[in-house]
């Protein structure tokens, strides 16, 4: 049980309540729905170093992925409630994380940096989607049908001053070595609008989600 503050939570079904702490534990409890909504304790998972700021779930693929203060983000196997292995080299705290329910690719984001990874921790690639001096707010993944601008293996990312990015993970070729690698390439930039006075909304992009 947490010695500290919850620092983020995150539902992984609708009874299974997963809570991250400025202790460094990760929480999972089970929700009872009755008249008191009672929760009970299922497990603690421990592997952090510090502070967790974020959690994510996929049900497909069973699998809780945790990022934190340590420069570290975790995969937990949801079924057995434990360890599975470390996604590592991030320079900074990762504060969001990802899952493709449609692959299994995972998004870390860490400062201005997006890496993607595949659900055996392989590193996929690395990106810099803004300027160095700001950090990326939000991501998700569109993994729905393509039609004429996105496809299965999109990522929207949120920004600063209302900016909202589009990219796509395509084979690109490395201008040095000439072999070819995974890349993620920009193919749409939105500014965020205000409709009522019809000028640009500079508010910073925080939460995206498909609904």
């Amino acid at each position: 049980m947490h010695t500290g503050y919850i620092s983020t939570a995150y539902f992984s079904s609708s009874r299974t309540l997963v809570t991250g702490g400025t202790d460094n534990l990760i929480c999972m409890w089970k929700l009872k729905q009755d008249k008191t909504n009672n929760f009970t304790l299922l497990e603690c998972l421990r592997g952090h170093t510090s502070v967790i700021i974020t959690l994510t779930a996929s049900r497909a693929y069973s699998i809780l992925v945790s990022g934190s203060e340590d420069k570290t983000a975790i995969i937990w196997d949801l079924n057995r409630m434990k360890y599975v292995r470390s996604l590592m080299g991030h320079e900074n705290s990762v504060q969001l994380v990802r899952v493709n329910n449609s692959t299994g690719d995972i998004i870390t984001c860490s400062g201005h940096i997006l890496r993607l990874w595949t659900i055996n921790g392989e590193l996929l690639l690395s990106k810099s989607t803004c300027p160095s001096s700001e950090s990326i707010l939000s991501c998700v993944f569109y993994d729905e049908q393509a039609n004429e601008w996105t496809g299965r293996d999109t990522i929207i990312t949120g920004h600063k001053k209302g900016i909202i990015k589009v990219w796509a993970k395509e084979i690109i070729q490395d201008s040095k070595t000439g072999g070819y690698q995974w890349g993620l390439v920009l193919k749409r930039q939105l500014q965020q609008m205000d409709t009522i006075n019809r000028v640009p909304d500079v508010s910073d992009i925080v939460f995206l989600n498909f609904m």
